[in-house]
Formats: C-alpha cells, structure tokens, sequence
C-alpha cells in the first residue's frame, strides 16, 4: 500500500490560484495523498471552487471557517491529521513532482528523522495560467513548511502553531523542533515552487520582519533555562548532499519521534 500523508493548506481569497496548488498535490505518484483545506473566511469565489472541487473527489476536504489569520487555520487543518505523515502547502505554491514519494521514503528508511526538509524554488506569476520556474529568480532553504514533510508524532508531541503570530508561526514551529534536538534530514533536492505574486502575505516586509523577530525571542525565553544552549540554524548554511542535524541533543530521538 502506499504510504498515506495529509497535505494542510490553509486558503484566503485565492481563487486565481488554489486549484493548480491543489492539483499539485493530487498529481503526486507513489503516495496516498489528502489536501485538507481551511478556507479562512474567504470572500471571493475561493469557497465555492473548494466546495465544487471537493464534491467531485474524495481526497480533497474542506473545512470552512471565519477570518482569523494563518496559525488558526493551520491549528484547524492540523486537528483534523488522520495519515502518518504530513506536510503543507500554500494555496498559491505548488509541489515539485516526487516530493512526497521521496520525502516519506526517507522518512520510513530513517525511523529517528522527524522531518526531511528540501529546498524550493521562486518564480513569479500573476495567474492561473502556464508558468516556468527556468530561470528560477531564487532557490534557497528557508523556514518554508511546504518545503519539509512531517511525521504526525511531531504534532502530537509538540503541539501545533503559536496562535499569537500573524507571522513567523512557521519559524517558531521549526525552532521548537531544533531546540528539541531532534533528527532533521537536509536534502538537496527541490520540493516546493513558490510563487510571488502582487497578493502575497510576505509582501508586508515590516509585518513580517516584527513577528520573525518575536518568534526569536520566544525561543530565546524558551532556551533561557538551558544557560549556553545554541539551536543550529541551518537555515542559514548550504549544503552540498543530504545532511542530517541535531543528532546530539538533550532528547533521544528515537525516543521522542516514536513512527
């Protein structure tokens, strides 16, 4: 049987977008794939598309919700987790084909590994319609959730996401999990397309810089009782081949991330 992963997208207005993120995922091959949507209240037609789109394939839910931002709607796709693994999606990013087949396989040939996290590419589009991602305007390792998969005890151990960041609630995810040491694998390879566009959330740069900056400082209070604890950003470094980190850490691994 192939390997089940629930892929959590949370969605506001984005009509012009959503389905190519959605087929994206469905169109993964050596995987049993379900998009859970959380519609955060939209206003333009993005409801009535899900909704369309649902009724004619049982892999996509749909769960409707009001206007609360972001983390609340991540927090509402993460409780409704039935697969082993788990990854997300933005409603206007897509997947780089083989991403979860090969993910979820590193994942289950390394039963330590709480995460495989992959590297994604940017290019720019205003719309639905065909798009190329040569030449790539950038591609890097980031704090992108679309980027990694999750196993699900790491949200059953962890909790899910700190409701009082509009941003950088994925930052913080990902530092809650480096300060626990747990096993991450770092590879090389592309796993998500992420599209700029005119609407983006992260085009408000000083909203965006004030909550990364609260999401450090929540880690620093939280390591405040570990006098000279560091956490590996390896966000920030390059690596040439697949890499695992935080193997050394205050936690057994295998202990805590238990498949």
């Amino acid at each position: 049987m192939s390997p089940r992963v629930d892929v959590l997208m949370p969605v506001f207005n984005r009509v012009g977008y959503v389905e190519a993120s959605i087929n994206s995922v469905l169109a993964e091959v050596g995987v049993d794939a379900r998009v859970v949507l959380v519609d955060d209240g939209s206003t333009d037609g993005t409801v009535e598309l899900l909704l369309t789109l649902a009724a004619n394939n049982p892999r996509i839910v749909v769960i409707q919700g009001n206007h609360q931002g972001v983390a609340i709607a991540r927090n509402i796709a993460v409780s409704a987790i039935a697969a082993p693994f788990v990854s997300f999606l933005d409603s206007d990013d897509l997947f780089a084909p083989g991403k979860l087949a090969r993910q979820i396989g590193k994942l289950e040939a390394d039963p330590s590994l709480a995460a495989v996290i992959g590297h994604r590419r940017i290019f720019r589009s205003e719309s639905n319609t065909p798009w190329t991602i040569e030449p790539p305007l950038e591609r890097k390792l980031d704090i992108c959730l679309a980027s990694a998969t999750f196993r699900r005890t790491v949200f059953d151990q962890l909790g899910a996401f700190d409701e009082e960041l509009s941003f950088g609630e994925d930052l913080d995810f990902y530092l809650r999990i480096i300060e626990a040491d747990w096993p991450i694998m770092i590879e090389t390879a592309d796993s998500v397309f992420h599209r700029r566009h005119k609407d983006n959330m992260t085009n408000d740069t000083i909203g965006l810089q004030k909550f990364l900056i609260r999401a450090h400082h929540k880690s620093m209070k939280r390591r405040r009782s570990a006098p000279g604890e560091k956490v590996n950003m390896f966000f920030y470094q390059d690596f040439d081949a697949d890499t695992v980190v935080g193997r050394a850490g205050k936690l057994s691994p295998t202990a805590a991330i238990n498949p």
